[in-house]
């Protein structure tokens, strides 16, 4: 396990529990947005046929569940490494899940109206951006990598 040398001594645990609290906080404020948006998007189907429901349902119950996943492996880190590979681990997941808002909701087997397509498409570029700045962050504030 890697320590920072500022982290060491007395008052070291005091900034462990900081930037650990830090990066709690950031993760929870990450993955709720993601929740959100994921939900949004499902809204868009509302009054476009099942199969257009069916992969939304599908994709949105996928980034849920990594959601909450994640936001467990986080709260019940101790340590910010830890904290950080369940953050990056999430993370990757649900940008991954985001390009099928990109790819599947503009085909015309699903059927979805053209407005329905380009909000679907917005979510999953705010998403993918979204995971792009988590991933990134996360790296510089705890130093895991990227690639776990």
């Amino acid at each position: 396990m890697r320590l920072e040398s500022g982290l060491r001594g007395p008052r070291g645990s005091e900034k462990m529990s900081e930037k650990i609290s830090h990066v709690k906080s950031f993760a929870l404020r990450m993955n709720l947005i993601i929740a959100v948006l994921a939900i949004i998007s499902l809204l868009t189907t509302i009054g476009t046929n099942y199969r257009a429901q069916a992969l939304l349902a599908v994709i949105v119950a996928a980034i849920i569940l990594t959601v909450i996943v994640t936001v467990i492996r986080v709260k019940g880190a101790s340590d910010p490494l830890l904290c950080g590979k369940a953050i990056v681990q999430g993370t990757w997941f649900w940008t991954s899940f985001s390009l099928s808002y990109l790819i599947m909701t503009g085909s015309p087997y699903f059927g979805m109206p053209m407005i329905n397509v380009a909000i679907n498409f917005l979510i999953g570029i705010i998403i993918i951006i979204l995971g792009i700045y988590t991933l990134l962050r996360t790296k510089k504030e705890t130093g895991v990598m990227l690639s776990i």
